[in-house]
């Protein structure tokens, strides 16, 4: 029951400790891809956790090949160090099972461990966007199968638009080095709808393309739900553009503040 920790200790400080007041609503970087620009307050302490399930099947070389994996208590932790800095703490405990015609594997264990900070650059002003600067470092710890064979840099631009009061978008642009070495360029586009009191939609596309392959599209979708100004719930679902995997997954989370100075 490893994977449980993260979550009951997310719970516990959500419980026990102060949160803070309820003057502006929580920002989160989940459930959509793409990071929003804004940076957690100073002296507050974000946590977003969640459940990820993912199906993929294949078929190769005339065998039938199914993969389902849960990603649990799947937790970053953001504080805020600054009032234009944020440090960041991620990671999650992986179950995944293989089968090919009949023959069966299941692994679990940690999915790699994310240490990453984000800084705040400008506010939106006209057309200029607000925007926000994230610099990620995927470390190689956990289980084999699920992490890099070399610990894996990244950076990412975010941006936003307000067009309405009930319609914004945000967008990524970045890239990782796989294992170290390989570069992936990463682009992400988000629409957020508030849809009705304390209730908003997301529809999002996000990929990536290493060099000299095809490039992975992705869509998805899903509803954020505020059950008050520092806690939120979030449900989403996906899949691929073109052809690539996982067939689909789907995600439940919540996400809360504490602490204050």
């Amino acid at each position: 029951m490893r994977y449980i920790f993260p979550f009951c200790i997310s719970l516990f400080l959500y419980v026990f400790l102060p949160a803070q007041d309820e003057t502006n609503s929580i920002i989160t970087d989940r459930p959509d891809q793409t990071e929003s620009s804004s940076v957690v307050p100073k002296g507050i302490l974000q946590i977003e956790t969640g459940f990820i399930f993912e199906k993929d099947e294949l078929y190769i070389s005339g065998y039938n090949s199914e993969n389902i994996s849960y990603n649990i208590a799947t937790t970053l932790f953001r504080y805020g160090l600054l009032d234009w800095m944020e440090v960041r703490l991620g990671s999650a405990f992986k179950f995944e099972n293989t089968n090919v015609s009949g023959w069966s594997k299941s692994e679990s264990g940690i999915s790699g461990l994310l240490i990453a900070t984000k800084l705040f650059l400008m506010e939106e002003k006209n057309l200029l966007p607000k925007l926000a600067f994230v610099v990620n470092y995927n470390l190689a710890v956990g289980k084999e199968n699920f992490i890099p064979e070399k610990s894996e840099p990244a950076f990412l631009l975010a941006a936003s638009n307000s067009i309405t009061d009930w319609l914004g978008i945000g967008y990524n642009a970045g890239a990782k080095w796989i294992n170290g070495e390989q570069l992936d360029i990463i682009l992400t586009a988000s629409m957020g709808i508030s849809v009705a009191e304390n209730t908003g939609l997301f529809l999002e596309f996000y990929g990536d393309k290493q060099q000299d392959t095809d490039a992975n599209i992705f869509f998805d979708t899903g509803f954020t739900y505020l059950v008050k100004n520092d806690f939120q719930l979030d449900v989403s679902a996906g899949f691929p553009v073109n052809n690539q995997s996982p067939d689909f997954f789907i995600s439940f989370g919540a996400s809360f503040q504490i602490f204050q100075n």
